[in-house]
């Protein structure tokens, strides 16, 4: 089993860039590794990014889940359309209330 950051997209596996991938063929991963599609991780380094990456996202859904922020849109905004009820994220609804396009009703309560 090889631990590998992906470099360059991979067409057989459908990898991105910046992917962290395993490959159970080492023939196929150190071919991808000269090919500089990959680089070789060892199995603790591949372990400390996932770890890294796993508590990013947990960090960005739990800053997403910040009160939303309900407004009556007095233009179309989006699939939105004017004169609709709806509820956004605070840096979205502060900028439509700015700009004249809604007025805020208040804050969404949790269901």
């Amino acid at each position: 089993m090889q631990y590998a950051l992906v470099k360059a997209t991979i067409p057989e596996t459908a990898n991105q860039p910046n992917d962290l991938a395993t490959f159970a063929d080492d023939v196929f991963a150190f071919r991808l590794a000269e090919q500089e599609a990959v680089e070789i991780l060892t199995k603790q380094r591949y372990q400390e990014l996932h770890a890294e990456r796993m508590r990013a996202h947990q960090e960005s859904v739990e800053a997403s889940r910040a009160p939303r922020v309900v407004v009556k849109l007095r233009e179309s905004y989006g699939r939105n359309v004017a004169g609709e009820i709806c509820s956004f994220p605070p840096e979205v609804a502060e900028q439509l209330v700015r700009r004249g396009q809604a007025d805020k009703l208040g804050i969404a309560e949790e269901a």
